[in-house]
Parts: structure tokens; C-alpha cells; sequence
């Protein structure tokens, strides 16, 4: 976690009596006299006289730089928190490289208002790599314990590794680093076009390639069940599942299930970047149709019509409004029904105009008893477009031949 100085700055004023004993027990000072210099400027500007009665003003100045790991070594044998001397330490390292980094962001930011700003790929490189360098520094400093207790690194972790042992952990997170990096460098060349995201077919086998070669490199780190488990958390499939699943309370075995079909669709299709062309979407078309029979065979009737309607996005986005609005359960169920309901009545043969206004009608009524006025009005934006579908819209005239201006 990094701390900017002037935050620091003030935490060091709140906790003077800790920072007093931090630095006490800190014997000698090497620190030259031109960095000494650059803290005194850094260290906080008012401080309570109360708080520090009797402290050292120089007792800032005095705490060396350098020999971070001993530094470190000595503080924690001492029994201070890694949270405390971590924030000191990532902030005086942070200042280290702020001019660097204020220089590349000037070269970001370098564009009139006026105009759209156009990412610079070899920028955004050296950004990345300045942060790489940053944080490699902080881990040479604080060793495996990097992150031993800062919480939210810590629930990330579990989230995105909780399958894999604690000692293939930096391995894998240096490797997933590593490729990331490469798909943001493909990614960043067309963005610094400034015109519409367009994936060349090169870009799209260098993404392939990409996922299929980390998939591989990941195979040489762990045994084939840690790398099962890895990707039932953390692979595409298992993403694209987790959000296809938000509207469906699946049982672990359900998932296992859906991910075992899904990773052999994927392993054949792959991911999808960018445009098909109209034979690769008919061919991936009736791989999905023979995928869903799949399903539906694993399922059974019931359960395969739940997971239909949950990989709805109507559905989905009414079943987040009605938690949104916090109505009744089942609200949502009953309101894909109606939808259903009418889109057959639709179906089953020609209808006058006269007709579809008289379903649109049925239709709105119904829909505005279960939501109510207010989450009707929120519906019709989001999940309710096929209501507008019910009612046909005019058709303009064309315009007479022949008429116009210019004359004859």
C-alpha cells in the first residue's frame, strides 16, 4: 500500500508517541546531509507542540535511508507493526520515484482540452515498467511479508489464487504479470490510434496465442489438480460463468458441470476478439447449439429452463432492478413470465395494429402492477425494451418522384 508524504506526514502528527519509540530505537545516522535536506521539506509542516513537548525536531531528519532492509529488520524485531513501518518506508520510496513519474504523466497530459487525448503506447509502457521497478524495490525491501498484513492484498489474493499453494503464489503472480503486460501492449497499439477499438485478425491470434501460452506456462507451475482448481477460479470460462450465473443460484456441482462444457467449447472456439467472419459465426453458432443440448441433458427439463431465463439479459437486468427496489421475491420471475406470454401471443400469427397496441396495452399494465410506477419507469430502460417492440412504429412517406426543386 502506498502512502503519499503528506498523508504520512499527518499520521506521523496523530501517532507522535509511536514515531518518537520508532525512531529512538533507530541507533546512528548516516543519512547524507542532502537527503536530510529533501525530508526536512517533506516532514509535516504544523505539528501540535502538546503532542511532540520534549521530541527531537531533528528526529525526522534522522531516520536513514538506504539500508531499507536493515532498516526494516530492526523495527520489526522491535515488535512494530508491518502496516507502520511499511507506510513509512513505501512513502520515502514513492518520493524516490515521483520525479520520474511526474515526468510521464506531463507527457500524458500534454494535449490542449480541446482535443481527445491519444494514449502513447511507448508511455504507457514506461509507466508500467516504473511501477514494476517501484514494486520489485518494495518487495526486495519486505521480502515474502510484502503483504503479509494488509488485508485487502490479502483478500485479492485468496479471490484470484485460492487454489494454489502459498509457495507457487509470487511464481504464478509474476507469470500472470508477465502476460497481462503483453495483452496491454497489443491492446495499447490500437488505442493510440484515438478512433473507434478495432481488433485487427493479427491482434486477435496474438490474443489467442497469448491465453494459450499462459495456460501452458501455468501447466509447468502446478500439478494438474491445482491447475483445475486455478482455472475453476480464474480462467475466462470461469469468469464469463460467474456473470452468466449472476441470475442463477447454481450448486457447486451445477457449476462444475457448466465449466467441464464450457472449457471444451472454449478449448475448440476459443475466445472471442473482435469480428468473426459469417462462416466462423455459422460454425460457432451450432457448436453453441450443441453445447446448450449438453446442458440441457445434464440438467434436466427444470433446471435447464432456470438457467435459460437467467442467461437472459432481461432477466437479469429486471432481477437486479427488483433487488435494487427491494420488492418482493419472485418479482422478477413473475415479470419474465408476462414477457414470455406476450412475445408468444406475438408469435402465433399476423395481428392488425389494432392488435399490438391492445397486447402493448395488457402488457404495460401488468408489468406496472408488479414493478410499480417508479420501478416501471427504471424497466423501460433497462430490461424492458421489447416493450417498445410491441407497438409498430410509423413509417415514414417516401418522398413523391418527380418533385423537388431544380426545374425541368
Amino acid at each position: 500500500m502506498k502512502i503519499a508524504p503528506v498523508l504520512l506526514g499527518c499520521s506521523l502528527a496523530a501517532n507522535a508517541a509511536l514515531i518518537v519509540a520508532l525512531i529512538a530505537g533507530v541507533s546512528g545516522d548516516t543519512t547524507p546531509s542532502s537527503t536530510k535536506s529533501a525530508r526536512a521539506a517533506a516532514a509535516p509542516a504544523r505539528v501540535s507542540s502538546t503532542a511532540l513537548a520534549g521530541v527531537d525536531p531533528e528526529l525526522w531528519n534522522k531516520l536513514p535511508s538506504g539500508d531499507w532492509s536493515a532498516l526494516v529488520a530492526s523495527l520489526r524485531a522491535k515488535g512494530f507493526p508491518l502496516s507502520i513501518i511499511r507506510a513509512i518506508v513505501s512513502a520515502q520510496v514513492d518520493e524516490g520515484f515521483r520525479d520520474r513519474r511526474k515526468a510521464l504523466e506531463a507527457a500524458m497530459n500534454n494535449v490542449p482540452f480541446w482535443k481527445n487525448p491519444i494514449p502513447d503506447p511507448q508511455t504507457l509502457a514506461a509507466q508500467r515498467a516504473l511501477s514494476r521497478e517501484e514494486q520489485k524495490m518494495l518487495k526486495d525491501i519486505f521480502g515474502t511479508d510484502a503483504s503479509a498484513d494488509d488485508p485487502m492484498a490479502a483478500i485479492s489474493d485468496e479471490q484470484r489464487l485460492g487454489g494454489v499453494p502459498p509457495e507457487k503464489r509470487d511464481s504464478v503472480k509474476q507469470l500472470l504479470q508477465e502476460f497481462n503486460d503483453q495483452r496491454s501492449d497489443v491492446y495499447e497499439r490500437f488505442r493510440s490510434t484515438g478512433g473507434p477499438i478495432t481488433l485487427l485478425p493479427d491482434d486477435q491470434a496474438k490474443l489467442r496465442q497469448l491465453d494459450n501460452l499462459q495456460h501452458a506456462e501455468l501447466a509447468k507451475i502446478l500439478t494438474p489438480a491445482e491447475l483445475e482448481d486455478y482455472d475453476l477460479h480464474n480462467s475466462n470460462t470461469a469468469s464469463t460463468l460467474r456473470y452468466q450465473l449472476t441470475a442463477f443460484d447454481a450448486t457447486e456441482d451445477e457449476y462444475r458441470t457448466l465449466f467441464r462444457l464450457q472449457s471444451a467449447f472454449d478449448s475448440q472456439w476459443g475466445a472471442t476478439y473482435g469480428q468473426s467472419s459469417q462462416e466462423e459465426m455459422r460454425a460457432r453458432g451450432a457448436a453453441q447449439a450443441d453445447l446448450q443440448k449438453q446442458i440441457e441433458a445434464a440438467f434436466g427439463p427444470d433446471r435447464f429452463a432456470a438457467y435459460q431465463r437467467a442467461n437472459d439479459y432481461s432477466y437479469r437486468q429486471t432481477t437486479a432492478l427488483a433487488s435494487r427496489l427491494e420488492l418482493p421475491a419472485g418479482t422478477a420471475d413473475q415479470v419474465y413470465a408476462v414477457q414470455k406470454e406476450i412475445q408468444d401471443r406475438m408469435r402465433t400469427g399476423p395481428m392488425t395494429p389494432a392488435d399490438r397496441a391492445a397486447l402493448a396495452d395488457e402488457a404495460t399494465a401488468k408489468v406496472s402492477a408488479l414493478l410499480g410506477p417508479r420501478g416501471f419507469d427504471a424497466y423501460k430502460q433497462n430490461g424492458g425494451q421489447w416493450l417498445q417492440n410491441l407497438t409498430p412504429r410509423p413509417v415514414a412517406p417516401r418522398p413523391a418522384i418527380g418533385t423537388g426543386g431544380g426545374g425541368g
